[in-house]
């Protein structure tokens, strides 16, 4: 069972296995040394089930949340064809994902994006009844998602995700300032969790 904490409260919690380290950090390009990336990854993952299964949630979360926020690699692309089924009006599913992958490994690691299951919990692991209760959880999810992809934007080369990416002086600084002003707005937002 995963759960969140934020200033010293105790968030609620979402039951679902940890992504593996070695899936994940393959996914991702990053190397040994790496578990402040691992968090983000399932932040990610969390995103990406409860797109799945409460595809009602999609405008306010697109509205912070893009799939350019995500870590290149497998769990961009997931989102890129989980965001673009919603954007032209189809039921994302899993299964769409995995499909996108011809390689058994590949495969394997796209359905492990989905063992998460967005059920959240309180503190005594019990699930989260009320709309306010999963509200709460999936404003947390996204700011931490948005929270992430701003820090990895400030940590890259030319203020992008990988080297030789586009974003320097003034238009870095935008993006910087745009991005904190979204987590701000993102506390102050109502996020429909069904």
């Amino acid at each position: 069972t995963a759960s969140y904490t934020d200033a010293g409260q105790e968030l609620p919690k979402i039951r679902q296995p940890l992504p593996t380290t070695r899936a994940g950090r393959e996914s991702n390009g990053a190397g040994a040394g790496a578990p402040r990336e691992d968090g983000a990854l399932l932040q990610q993952q969390f995103l990406l089930t409860w797109l799945t299964e409460y595809p009602g949630a999609y405008p306010a979360v697109a509205r912070f949340i893009r799939p350019e926020d995500f870590s290149e690699g497998l769990y961009r692309q997931a989102a890129e064809k989980i965001f673009g089924d919603l954007e032209a009006g189809r039921t994302p599913s899993p299964a769409s994902v995995i499909s996108m992958f011809t390689d058994g490994d590949e495969q394997a690691k796209a359905a492990s994006l989905f063992e998460a299951k967005a059920e959240p919990e309180d503190e005594n692991g019990k699930p989260l009844r009320t709309a306010e209760e999963r509200e709460k959880a999936l404003r947390d999810i996204v700011y931490r998602g948005k929270q992430a992809s701003v820090a990895r934007m400030t940590r890259a080369p030319g203020g992008g995700e990988s080297p030789g990416s586009p974003g320097s002086g003034t238009d870095f600084l935008a993006k910087v300032i745009g991005g904190k002003k979204q987590l701000e707005e993102i506390r102050k937002t109502r996020f429909p969790a069904d």
